[in-house]
């Protein structure tokens, strides 16, 4: 296995290229002047955090930075769908501003995963980040982070259903929790503020589920009971 020092070199809060290399950001997890900044007078892009792939003459691999930094590139190339920087041998790549993650982040990390705005490589990724943010500061179990992600990962072609029953388990799409209870019934969704998405759900969803927990509760049929002809 090659080693990545042979590579990239971090002194205190800074990260050096040892050799040429290219790192491209795909926009679809971007938005510029938002959650991307390129000062192109000083050469450099600040972003909220880093989605992207390191190519080097010999090897590449994806680099994914779940915090601030600061990318100082030599030259910069632009299209709609990517960003291409450049670097060149011995240069100061990146930078990671000092920060203080305080109780007001972690509760916008969980605003942006239960609106469906986060940004994420795979789903190891996406509950890696959630677990390292929460271990220091909460006791929550593992189960209940496992039940948090399920519900706001949803299957691609029906967003109905979550994506751990949909037809590519492995390639979720993220969406608004608060949204999916009126994709999810009539029922479920009249339970909320919004009735005319509900109503507009029970007139045109071709997905039938069986009743939640809430629906149930709603309709006084918490408590199964048996058929009379049992």
């Amino acid at each position: 296995m090659i080693k990545i020092k042979k590579y990239l070199n971090q002194i205190d809060n800074n990260l050096f290229c040892l050799e040429d290399c290219t790192i491209i950001i795909n926009m679809d997890s971007y938005k510029i002047d938002d959650n991307l900044i390129i000062n192109e007078e000083e050469n450099t892009i600040s972003l909220d955090g880093l989605l992207s792939k390191i190519i080097f003459k010999d090897i590449s691999f994806d680099f994914i930075l779940d915090y601030p930094i600061i990318l100082k590139y030599h030259s910069i190339e632009k299209t709609k769908d990517t960003i291409k920087l450049i670097f060149k041998k011995d240069m100061d790549i990146l930078e990671v501003p000092l920060q203080k993650q305080d109780l007001k982040e972690v509760v916008l990390y969980v605003e942006r995963l239960i609106s469906g705005k986060e940004r994420f490589k795979d789903i190891d990724h996406l509950f890696l980040k959630f677990y390292k943010i929460y271990s220091d500061i909460s006791t929550m179990d593992l189960v209940h982070m496992e039940v948090l992600i399920s519900q706001v990962l949803r299957d691609k072609n029906n967003p109905v259903i979550p994506a751990r029953v949909g037809s590519d388990p492995t390639h979720p799409t993220l969406m608004n929790i608060k949204k999916n209870v009126f994709n999810s019934s009539l029922i479920n969704g009249l339970a909320f503020e919004n009735v005319n998405a509900a109503i507009n759900t029970g007139l045109i969803t071709t997905t039938e589920l069986p009743p939640s927990i809430l629906e149930r509760l709603l309709t006084g049929e918490l408590v199964d009971t048996q058929s009379k002809n049992e």
